[in-house]
């Protein structure tokens, strides 16, 4: 009788595990980074409308400086929330080699602006209604989220390099510092375009 009572609690405490993990957005590890051919089939709109109903010009920005759109699984992804306070914190740096950013996310419209007002990203955030932008992307995950990734965006519209995935400790920033030649650019330095056929594992 102890035996089985043992393993069943056992069980309940590895299927918590595993539903807290799910509960932050860990149940998508990161993934090898989409080859450079594979991504460059990916083409993202001219423009795109933020939570806040103003437009956004992807080319002019990606003529600019270096686009890179961050994707974030749900609102309630607690690991996308991190990664976004982990790029906040090294704004400077990135922006000094030419960075900026877009943020994509499902819905709902006042949960998402919950959250650029909690991780003070000041970049624009976006609605993926209906995930139909994660969808022509091939990054939907579920019918409400989306798979968490970090891609570069050319002036062509074109997506030259794409990292999916995130999990609790496994970030894509140090990924994105090496892809931007960051650690070693002052501010008078802009990065060249990450290249996507580098691998991550």
């Amino acid at each position: 009788m102890t035996m089985k009572l043992i393993a069943a609690i056992f069980v309940i405490l590895f299927l918590t595990s595993i539903a807290s993990r799910r509960a932050d957005g860990a149940d998508h590890a990161p993934d090898v980074t989409t080859p450079r051919s594979e991504a460059a089939a990916l083409l993202m709109p001219a423009e795109l409308v933020d939570i806040h109903g103003r437009t956004v010009n992807l080319r002019e920005l990606a003529k600019r400086q270096q686009l890179i759109v961050v994707t974030m699984k749900a609102t309630w992804c607690r690991v996308c929330l991190q990664q976004l306070r982990r790029l906040r914190r090294l704004q400077s740096q990135l922006e000094q080699c030419g960075a900026t950013f877009i943020v994509l996310s499902p819905g709902p419209l006042e949960k998402l602006r919950e959250v650029e007002r909690q991780v003070d990203f000041p970049f624009p955030f976006v609605e993926d209604v209906n995930l139909d932008l994660a969808r022509r992307l091939d990054l939907e995950l579920r019918t409400d989220q989306i798979v968490p990734a970090l891609f570069s965006v050319d002036p062509s519209g074109r997506i030259s390099w794409m990292q999916r995935g995130r999990a609790p400790g496994l970030y894509a920033d140090d990924i994105l510092l090496e892809l931007l030649e960051c650690e070693d650019r002052g501010p008078s330095h802009r990065a060249n375009a990450p290249q996507g056929d580098r691998l991550t594992n």
